[in-house]
């Protein structure tokens, strides 16, 4: 069954689609269970956020060749990076991905309320499954700021780029990781 929503753009949702979306909506981000399955399909509604973090369409090409024994080399938009191998596995560079963005959302944000930044380090957990697929079940980050910086400000920061702006993140989530986080600050 397709369903199509009407908002800014026409995109075509199945069910599955939609119920992820809801599911995303309700508790992924803890926000009020404010409609139910039932009002999305029949009164036609997708929260903006949803509608930009979750559905909308960025699309990305890339392409990994295998080079010899267990190691690749991936392509994505000029770019290269070697998997495997001496280098980094996958499930290594996907939590490192998951550190960079929501570090990258962190320190912009910080900017953006005038915080005089001086230092920043994340340090990044993950819990994976026993039986495969050997998926991560748990991450836990340790943002690690040093300067002058104003508490509720970098409390703020890390909660907008952990409900709102960190792709990386809500991808985990989705996937029904559980995410952790503490912080540190030193001046």
């Amino acid at each position: 069954m397709l369903i199509m929503i009407r908002r800014i753009w026409d995109i075509t949702l199945t069910v599955k689609d939609l119920k992820k979306a809801v599911e995303f909506y309700e508790d992924v981000l803890g926000l009020e269970k404010k409609y139910q399955f039932k009002d999305f399909i029949q009164h036609r509604i997708l929260p903006e956020y949803l509608f930009k973090h979750t559905i909308q369409k960025d699309n990305m090409k890339a392409k990994v060749r295998w080079m010899d024994d267990m190691k690749f080399s991936g392509e994505c938009d000029g770019k290269s990076i070697e998997i495997g191998g001496e280098n980094l596995t996958p499930m290594q560079l996907i939590l490192m991905s998951v550190a960079g963005c929501t570090s990258y959302d962190v320190v912009d944000i910080l900017k953006k309320f005038r915080e005089p930044v001086e230092g920043f380090e994340i340090e990044i957990e993950g819990e994976r499954r026993e039986e495969y697929p050997r998926y991560f079940t748990k991450i836990k980050l340790n943002y690690k700021f040093k300067g002058k910086l104003n508490r509720d400000k970098v409390i703020r920061a890390i909660e907008l780029s952990q409900g709102k702006y960190c792709s990386a993140l809500a991808q985990m989530k989705i996937g029904g990781v559980k995410v952790e986080w503490e912080y540190e600050i030193k001046e």
